[in-house]
């Protein structure tokens, strides 16, 4: 990076590396905000229906869990949504947490490495509290998994969904189905 050189070159002044700090700091949020020219394999058959497939596979997950007497959407509230950047299927977990699981394009141009999304939140006290919930999730669900609050509420947890790779639809969606029953047995364990 042209850059990172003149900053390498110009050490001895504070100012001048204060600028190219800014600068450097303009450019990347001018690349990752950049529109990426399409691609005549954009508009392939296969990448429209992929993209219709992501939000079946959210679909076919909770659907799975309802299967297994792990999940619900009978209340009227609890519905699917489209979104700018997305899709979300909102259900209960275990008869009691609020929860949503969602596609979400916007937050796999980030570092997550999914772009499906877990989500549920609770205001109350006997649910413990937020941060316990996710310092719980990041040491028992996995170590390599970020957890976040929830970006909309004030309180929540957010943690992404990882799908494995080059297995038939099936095995995609147990697998999801498996990583949040994992997540809802925790949550039980501390709501206890």
């Amino acid at each position: 990076n042209v850059l990172n050189k003149i900053k390498d070159a110009v050490q001895d002044s504070t100012a001048l590396i204060s600028d190219i700090n800014q600068i450097i700091g303009l450019k990347e949020k001018l690349d990752a905000n950049a529109f990426i020219p399409f691609q005549a394999s954009d508009f392939s058959p296969e990448t429209g229906k992929k993209i219709c497939s992501y939000s079946d596979i959210i679909d076919n997950v909770i659907e799975k869990l309802k299967s297994r007497n792990r999940a619900d959407n009978k209340n009227g509230s609890l519905m699917r949504t489209g979104q700018k950047y997305g899709y979300t299927n909102y259900f209960r977990l275990d008869n009691r947490f609020i929860c949503a699981l969602s596609v979400l394009f916007n937050t796999w141009q980030g570092d997550a490495g999914t772009f499906f999304w877990f989500s549920t939140g609770s205001n109350k006290k006997e649910d413990g509290g937020i941060d316990e919930w996710i310092e719980a999730i990041a040491n028992k669900f996995t170590p390599h998994r970020r957890c976040y609050r929830h970006p909309n509420a004030k309180s929540g947890l957010f943690l992404p969904i990882f799908v494995p790779f080059d297995k038939v639809e099936d095995e995609v969606v147990d697998d999801m189905a498996k990583q949040i029953e994992k997540i809802a047995d925790i949550l039980n364990d501390l709501s206890k």
